[in-house]
């Protein structure tokens, strides 16, 4: 029963995993209403929430530690964090548009501004929280049989990038500071560690009925 689960968490991973590239530009690119842009929103947290769980299943086969945990943790608490700040950027910028014809454009664009700021800032802290997590999970990919010391290289480099921008631009996240924004790369990269689980699949399948 536990070696089905965890195969079952694995296949779910992936197919989230790969969701999340058909959600995450639709809802970036395509101007929809707030509400199917809303949902979409959500959609994208709860699909790389359970990616990342699905990575964390199938990486454990070789090795189960606090490190990989806190990996998988940093992950799910990024994506939360996520979720929060697109809420708040699509409420603000629905609403913007609302507001009284009474009060003057520079104390509009004032308090607009300041609330802009709030969701800039909890965009820094995804990208800082997913980062960390990347570096975790790469860290433990280097000794995993089919993942490997290359992608697991790549993800502490893309990683450290994400991170150490967010740090230095802030309080603004990296893009809407005029740097470069290695968001992403990090996407990816993730992309292309749910490919490599993918063609893994049937190793995995045999691993676990090995044990």
């Amino acid at each position: 029963m536990e070696r089905n689960i965890q195969l079952n968490w694995v296949r779910t991973g992936i197919a989230c995993g790969l969701a999340t590239f058909v959600v995450y530009p639709v809802m970036m690119l395509v101007e929809l209403p707030v509400q199917f842009t809303l949902l979409l929103a959500y959609s994208f947290g709860i699909f790389f929430m359970l990616a990342s769980v699905g990575l964390y299943n199938f990486m454990s086969t070789s090795s189960k530690s606090a490190f990989l945990q806190s990996a998988l943790l940093f992950n799910i608490i990024g994506c939360t964090v996520v979720v929060i700040m697109l809420t708040i950027q699509l409420a603000l910028f629905s609403k913007a548009k609302y507001v009284s014809g009474d009060a003057s454009k520079e104390l509009v664009n004032y308090i607009f501004s300041l609330t802009n700021l709030v969701q800039l800032s909890l965009d820094v802290v995804w990208d800082v929280f997913v980062s960390v997590g990347t570096i975790l999970f790469a860290l433990k990919m280097f000794k995993h049989p089919k993942l490997g010391k290359i992608i697991g290289s790549i993800g502490i480099m893309v990683g450290g990038a994400l991170l150490f921008n967010n740090v230095y631009t802030f309080p603004v996240p990296p893009a809407e500071a005029g740097s470069i924004d290695f968001g992403p790369f990090v996407a990816l990269w993730y992309l292309s560690v749910t490919v490599m689980m993918l063609r893994s699949f049937k190793w995995l399948k045999e691993i676990i009925g090995t044990h």
